[in-house]
């Protein structure tokens, strides 16, 4: 090739014009430009690269192999020449000298390519990877109430790596049940709140998991009792009983929501036994119990918490009585006349001496004087005189070598005017009808003027006019009865505090009924409620719809007393049957086989006879139904939970509880323990065989007649409940005292109801019987074996 050379002067002066010059140097470099490319031998150079194989963004962990494809000054694709690959920031992706890359951190880098002098970049952005699901340390977990537990939950891949570093959150939607914190860990600290199941969500990225968690009491895994080893006969100690968590912590009152601590003592007789309060006043069977002294011997106390026991054997003793007095030592009577006194016992300190044997025998004239002896509330030694003949007799009383002797005139009594019962002791709410009449010195009624009544302290007991009481208040008072307006006599009344008590009655209305009923009802319930003191060991009732009896709704709670359905709806028409009641479910044996659901049902054709113009008698109806549901008529035969206690049924029918036969004989309306209590033999299915006898209980609320309110709840009721299995006291009954009826008249009298109504009304029913026992097994028929 021949090379012509040009050079600015030769072109300046050349032929070309001036104006033309731009173009000429143009047209120069381009021919030089050409020459030099046609002057180059070899391969074409590398003139550009670009860098492909991966989107922009990749997940940490992930590899790629990248591509720099070459090209020359042209755009032909240049192969077989050398590359070299470079990270900007190897912390976040590394390339090896083949292009690989791989994911190490969140962030961007720059991979660079060089080739010959030439390079090319990518831009890639890493980012972490995603959550694909969150594994709890258990999907249904179970929290103590007032305490803490700790859950986690680990993130993880799609391959089901963890993952390190990523935020859990936690929450619930059942905040009342369970409250969550969750810590700077990711794990949640859970504080149960109440009884029940909640939900517990963990979130992470989007992801989120539930568990369930059950939320239940602390469970009791030991029971210890501190008692002393002597308890006084009529003093009190305190026990005291500690529980202990399964994780060695102690157990608080607030541990014990929703739970009863049950009391009891194997010898009553002995030694009694009476929860108190917790700290919180929440419940009356708290960790803190007084043990009384009865009579003399061992007796041992326990005390039970879901299925914990503690046990401690004490002793009951006395002291030997040093001084042993009458409040006087003469005393006189009239013939017909009782008089009841209180001993006094000392011990060498001077301090009363409780429950000690003492023995009393007569002298002088043979008949004059009854003695009987007896126990004050108090626990102080009583005795009841009775004048039965003129004459003068001698009293001696003995007990630990030390002697009294007591010296009773009875002389002829004229008429005298005299109020029954004589004394009346009973809590704020009892009732109870008086009546007053004169008599002669024989007891014999001499008929008189209309009576009239007043209370001397109406803030402690009110009184109607026709002899209708009602406690109102703790204290003392009397009711003064007046005739012809010179004639007067007074009945003592101490009020004493309505007894604490755990048991608990629910009233449970279904479909229609109205709020008279219902406050009928509840009324009832709080009667019973004064008389039964220990709630029954909790169980969850669970009944469908109909099965404790037709109409009844269904249910599931939990209960430590009694559940009862309240219904209205028709029967058989007005004034026939009023109303029916009874258990339909029970307790198992082992936890006394006592009522746990029942029903009552009035006649919806009654309602109006109970609540309008004779309103009263609904709350004494209703309560006599709850007496049936509670198991008076409709425990007592072979089903039972003390077997049977109805002998002669085709005789002479008698109820044979020991309890309710012995107040029987102290109300006067028997004088052999031993022959029972007379159940009705009148009245046809329903009445006979399920109530007192009318014609002995005279107008008893659980007689199957209905008198004017009130109709008594008396002791032999209330001790009937004793010999069924309840725990009971006498100061809620409306009857309490022996000698509230001693020389009284008939113990209840029949009256005429208001509204135009004939007393007594038959109240007419039917008595259901248990058909369930409920326990730890749930709810199952009752058969041979169920009640096990």
């Amino acid at each position: 090739m021949t090379t012509t050379r040009l050079d600015r002067r030769s072109l300046m002066s050349s032929a070309f014009p001036r104006r033309r010059a731009s173009s000429v140097v143009a047209l120069v470099v381009a021919c030089a430009a050409l020459l030099g490319a046609c002057h180059t031998d070899g391969p074409p150079a590398v003139a550009r690269v670009v860098v492909s194989g991966v989107a922009d963004t990749i997940t940490v962990g992930d590899t790629r192999s990248l591509v720099a494809a070459l090209s020359d000054a042209n755009g032909s694709p240049i192969t077989g020449r050398g590359v070299s690959w470079t990270s900007s920031d190897n912390a976040v992706a590394t390339v090896d000298g083949a292009g690989a890359l791989t994911a190490l951190a969140p962030g961007r880098t720059t991979v660079t390519a060089t080739s010959e002098g030439r390079t090319g970049q990518l831009v890639v952005n890493v980012r972490r990877r995603p959550v694909a699901s969150l594994v709890a340390d258990r999907l249904a977990d179970t929290v103590w109430l007032a305490r803490t537990q700790t859950l986690r939950a680990q993130p993880r891949d799609a391959n089901g790596t963890a993952l390190s570093d990523r935020v859990v959150t936690w929450s619930s939607p059942d905040s009342a049940v369970l409250s969550v914190a969750t810590a700077t860990d990711g794990s949640v600290l859970l504080r149960g709140t109440a009884l029940g199941s909640a939900r517990l969500v963990a979130q992470s990225e989007g992801v989120t998991t539930t568990i369930t968690v059950a939320v239940v009491p602390v469970p009791v895994a030991k029971l210890t009792l501190a008692a002393p080893d002597t308890v006084l006969v009529g003093r009190t100690v305190t026990l005291r009983a500690s529980a202990i968590a399964p994780d060695g912590t102690p157990l608080a009152s607030a541990d014990l929501a929703g739970r009863s601590v049950t009391w009891s003592t194997d010898r009553a007789g002995v030694i009694s036994v009476a929860g108190l309060p917790d700290d919180a006043g929440r419940s009356p069977s708290g960790y803190t119990a007084t043990a009384r002294g009865v009579g003399t011997g061992n007796a041992t106390v326990s005390v039970r918490i879901d299925g914990a026991e503690a046990r401690y054997t004490m002793i009951a003793a006395r002291l030997p009585v040093a001084r042993l007095s009458f409040p006087s030592a003469t005393i006189a009577l009239g013939v017909g006349d009782s008089r009841t006194i209180t001993m006094s016992a000392l011990d060498l300190d001077g301090n009363a001496v409780f429950g000690a044997p003492i023995a009393y025998s007569l002298g002088g004239t043979a008949g004059a004087v009854r003695v009987t002896p007896g126990t004050a509330a108090d626990g102080s030694p009583t005795l009841t005189l009775d004048g039965l003949a003129t004459g003068t007799a001698t009293v001696n009383a003995e007990v630990d070598g030390r002697t009294a002797l007591l010296a009773v005139t009875v002389t002829t009594a004229g008429t005298t005017f005299r109020a029954f019962p004589t004394t009346i002791t009973a809590a704020p709410g009892a009732v109870g009808r008086l009546s007053a009449s004169l008599v002669d010195g024989s007891g014999t009624p001499v008929v008189t003027g209309p009576v009239s009544w007043r209370s001397t302290n109406a803030a402690v007991v009110t009184v109607d006019a026709s002899g209708r009481a009602t406690m109102v208040a703790p204290g003392t008072a009397s009711l003064v009865a007046t005739s012809g307006g010179s004639l007067t006599a007074s009945v003592a009344v101490t009020v004493a505090k309505a007894p604490v008590g755990s048991y608990h009655i629910e009233i449970v209305p279904v479909g229609v009924v109205s709020q008279a009923v219902i406050d009928a009802a509840t009324q009832a319930a709080h009667r019973w409620e004064r008389v039964i003191t220990t709630a029954l060991p909790a169980e969850i009732v669970q009944m469908s719809a109909n099965e404790c009896d037709v109409g009844t709704s269904q249910i599931q709670r939990l209960t430590d007393g009694l559940i009862v359905y309240l219904m209205v709806q028709p029967i058989d028409g007005s004034r026939g049957t009023l109303a029916y009641a009874g258990p339909c479910a029970v307790r198992e044996a082992r936890y006394g086989g006592l009522p746990i659901v029942g029903s009552m049902t009035v006649d919806k054709a009654d309602v109006s006879l109970l609540t309008g113009s004779t309103g009263a008698l609904a709350l004494d109806v209703l309560t006599h139904e709850l007496g049936h549901v509670l198991g008076i008529g409709t425990m007592w035969d072979a089903d039972g939970p003390m077997g049977n206690l109805i002998r002669d049924p085709a005789a002479d029918i008698r109820f044979i509880g020991a309890a309710a036969s012995a107040a029987t004989v102290r109300l006067g309306l028997t004088t052999d323990a031993a022959a029972g209590v007379p159940v009705e033999d009148e009245g046809g299915m329903g009445t006979a065989g399920g109530h007192w006898r009318e014609r002995v209980f005279l107008g008893e609320l659980m007689t199957g007649w209905i008198n004017d309110a009130p109709n008594p709840l008396s002791v032999v009721t209330v001790q009937a409940l004793r010999d069924i299995g309840y725990q009971v006291t006498e100061t809620g009954a409306d009857i309490v005292s022996p000698s509230s009826i001693v020389g009284g008249a008939a113990a209840f009298s029949r009256v005429p109801l208001p509204g135009a109504l004939t007393a007594p009304l038959q109240i007419g029913e039917r008595l259901l019987k248990p058909r369930y026992v409920i326990g730890k097994g749930g709810t199952r028929r009752l058969g041979p074996q169920a009640r096990q």
